[in-house]
């Protein structure tokens, strides 16, 4: 990657295969990498991140934190960002890279996990 890049990876997999455990790798690193979860969202929105809500409202913050995020890689706090959601639709991605690059990520990866991984 080249120094004007603005890194989003898009974590995709159905619920428990290990999405939030692989994003807190990203965590660790230096600079670290923030991390965008509808999770984390309805947990904030909601006080659960098992209530589902209203997706409008989800949808409008997962798109103003890609926009705080842009401007926190730009400024060298973050070297990238994570969006942790199931993304398991191609349309529902196709969504994401359109919200993500518009709000400024001109690198996107998309990160498939297909079965439930840990440490050994």
């Amino acid at each position: 990657m080249s120094s004007d890049d603005i890194p989003l990876w898009v974590l995709i997999g159905l619920p428990g295969s290990g999405k939030s455990t692989w994003a807190d790798l990203f965590m660790g690193l230096d600079p670290p990498y923030g991390l965008i979860s509808t999770d984390r969202i309805r947990a904030q929105l909601y006080g659960d991140e098992a209530i589902q809500g209203n997706w409008g409202t989800i949808w409008a913050e997962v798109t103003a934190q890609f926009e705080r995020h842009v401007g926190l890689i730009r400024a060298g706090t973050w070297g990238g960002s994570l969006y942790d959601a199931t993304n398991t639709r191609r349309r529902d991605r196709r969504l994401v890279i359109d919200a993500a690059c518009r709000a400024g990520f001109n690198a996107i990866f998309a990160c498939g996990l297909m079965y439930r991984w840990r440490f050994v």
